[in-house]
């Protein structure tokens, strides 16, 4: 049996039904707070070759009242100085070569053995991570070692590398270029439980990629003669761990929100396009937290039977060709059951 929707209630009933067929809008401003949204990289841009993408960022500013902020992950901050990208961690500023975004790598180098002119580079300082740093080292990557101005004793003879391995690059480390220098790669260093390299000046430890070395370094002649110069130029890979992301963090991201983060790298909130911050960390939830996506279905099909019922009468009041009232008290239960108020 056909039921006639009373005349008052349609145009209002009509006017949610459009709106929502328009699609409801999410804010995610939770309290209506709001950010500067220009802190957040939501389109790629580009830096010396390099393109940037969240979670690495490059701009700090004052977040729900906390200076220095940021949109990114503690530690991503990305440098870009006279065109060329840097990321600072605890032993330096290096160059970015590159970054993976899908496999949220990211390729530095050393900027000192940039220097083409110098057929020996050379770091100048061992690389180090934080200890509570979100980047570990993949395994891509070995460990290349400086060993400057190694001076033995005849004691020594039986216990220390051959000087067929030494290098004749002459390095400048601030003292007079005497005695042997080797450059090896960690699994090639001799007499390992002899401890020789305190006999050594100085000692650099650098990360390297494993696929830029030659097959066999340790008797390759153009390796101790500068070689080894090309592998250092490639750099190093650091990967994202993410084992420590805050659920907060998590949820947000699902929501294609990005996850705001104070200065002590603690997470602070959950930043949607638009600048709004969603109090729920969803940014395709009403403020209450509740998902939008099914109550925008119920009333889209609602208001696309209405309106097609609409185009086929030519008068007013008419039988409808379907029950609409069903069809309101079933849309009517649907929101309820979202945790919406439905009273139409």
């Amino acid at each position: 049996m056909g039921l006639l929707l009373p005349q008052r209630r349609l145009p209002l009933l009509l006017a949610v039904l459009v709106a929502a067929s328009h699609g409801v809008p999410s804010s995610g401003d939770g309290d209506g707070v709001g950010y500067d949204a220009s802190m957040c990289v939501w389109e790629p841009y580009n830096c010396g070759g390099v393109s940037i993408s969240y979670p690495f960022y490059s701009r700090t500013g004052a977040l729900l009242g906390n200076s220095s902020s940021y949109c990114g992950y503690p530690g991503l901050e990305i440098q870009c100085e006279d065109g060329q990208a840097f990321l600072e961690l605890e032993s330096g500023k290096y160059t970015v070569r590159h970054i993976d975004p899908d496999n949220l790598t990211v390729q530095l180098v050393v900027p000192e053995v940039l220097d083409g002119r110098n057929s020996c580079p050379r770091a100048d300082h061992n690389v180090t991570l934080q200890s509570f740093s979100w980047f570990f080292y993949p395994n891509t990557t070995v460990d290349l070692l400086f060993f400057f101005n190694c001076n033995f004793l005849s004691s020594d003879l039986l216990s220390r590398p051959s000087e067929s391995n030494a290098t004749t690059c002459k390095f400048d480390v601030g003292q007079a270029s005497i005695g042997l220098s080797f450059v090896f790669l960690e699994q090639d260093v001799p007499f390992r439980d002899t401890n020789w390299r305190r006999r050594c000046g100085l000692v650099i430890e650098v990360p390297v990629l494993n696929f830029a070395l030659p097959p066999d370094p340790l008797n390759d002649p153009a390796w101790k003669d500068g070689g080894y110069g090309s592998s250092l130029r490639e750099g190093f890979r650091l990967a994202l761990n993410q084992s420590g992301k805050p659920e907060a963090c998590e949820q947000c991201e699902k929501s294609e929100g990005q996850c705001g983060h104070n200065q002590t790298g603690g997470f602070m909130a959950c930043l949607c396009s638009g600048g709004h911050v969603s109090s729920a960390n969803n940014c395709t939830a009403d403020p209450s937290g509740k998902p939008l996506d099914a109550l925008v279905l119920v009333l889209q099909i609602a208001a696309g039977i209405t309106g097609s019922a609409l185009l086929h009468s030519s008068y007013w009041p008419l039988p409808f060709l379907f029950d609409i009232t069903s069809l309101l008290q079933i849309s009517q239960e649907i929101v309820h059951c979202l945790g919406y108020s439905a009273d139409f």
